[in-house]
């Protein structure tokens, strides 16, 4: 196959490209990383084109904690790089588990471009509730198998708007390796934004909005959207936090949290709520109402 592939960007745990050395973290001995993106055409197959996201982490520990470290910059313009593990050891045994790469962007002061898989799918609305779980809540929507490019945003303490423009792979039946399990080349792409007004901004505290719209090229145009918003009314010792969420499969949720203290990443110490999905607990009373509108 003739294909001609240009290297958009990379970023590796090396030499001068970082601001300032990542913050050490104790369980952490040494750790390296890379993350990059390609843009492609194969000339071979109607001169269609794609992205493809690459990435490859090491950890090697003093101790079998799982734990994380990221770079971090004082200048304007920066490479992150976050190396994350999430092995657990339930053996005692002195282990050396596989790592990922979690976060790698460029920083140009508050504007970044991302150069890791992610998706083109918006709206997911999960409120907090005093047991969170991943199943209380609205699903995201558009089109989730765009999973190959890049994503441009901004953020500081009071917004926050990210831009994905990627690519759907597909399997590559012609494949004689077991390395080369899908192809990029689909001239397939999608196109997501999703704007915040964040909780921390300096204008209306504690009120935080989201809206979001993903685009599907190749499915005639296809759009979705969704929308929602939460806002924390202080009541002294006590607050009150009521969430809204909407999006086009025409899904709604409701909740409100009557709260006296912070979330926290703890079990809920319930015997039947020990898995996973409630690990994070708040102190607090709260309701949840969820609503498929197209089932009356």
């Amino acid at each position: 196959m003739k294909k001609i592939v240009m290297g958009l960007a990379a970023v590796a745990m090396a030499t001068s490209m970082f601001a300032a050395d990542p913050a050490f973290a104790p369980s952490l001995a040494e750790y390296s990383g890379n993350q990059s993106v390609t843009w492609g055409i194969d000339l071979d197959n109607d001169n269609k084109t794609g992205f493809k996201n690459d990435g490859s982490a090491t950890l090697k520990f003093n101790l079998f904690t799982a734990g994380d470290k990221t770079t971090s910059g004082d200048s304007d313009i920066w490479a992150e790089l976050k190396i994350k593990n999430d092995a657990k050891d339930t053996t005692g045994a002195m282990v050396l588990p596989g790592a990922s790469v979690d976060v790698a962007k460029f920083h140009f002061g508050p504007v970044y471009v991302g150069i890791k898989a992610g998706d083109t799918t918006v709206g997911e609305c999960k409120p907090q509730t005093a047991i969170k779980s991943s199943n209380v809540g609205i699903e995201a929507v558009g089109p989730a198998k765009y999973t190959q490019g890049i994503v441009a945003g901004y953020a500081d303490d009071n917004f926050g708007l990210d831009i994905d423009f990627r690519s759907r792979p597909v399997e590559d039946n012609t494949s004689t390796t077991d390395t080369n399990e899908y192809t990029q080349y689909t001239n397939d792409y999608a196109l997501a934004a999703e704007a915040a007004f964040k909780a921390s901004n300096e204008f209306v505290t504690g009120l935080e909005v989201k809206a979001g719209m993903a685009y599907e090229f190749a499915d005639n145009a296809k759009v979705a959207y969704a929308a929602s918003a939460a806002y924390k009314v202080d009541l002294g010792d006590y607050y009150l936090k009521p969430t809204v969420g909407y999006t086009s499969a025409n899904e709604m949720v409701g909740a409100v949290l009557f709260g006296w203290g912070d979330e926290a990443d703890a079990n809920a110490g319930v015997y039947y709520l020990n898995a996973d999905k409630y690990k994070k607990v708040t102190p607090g009373v709260s309701v949840v109402y969820v609503k498929d509108l197209d089932n009356n």
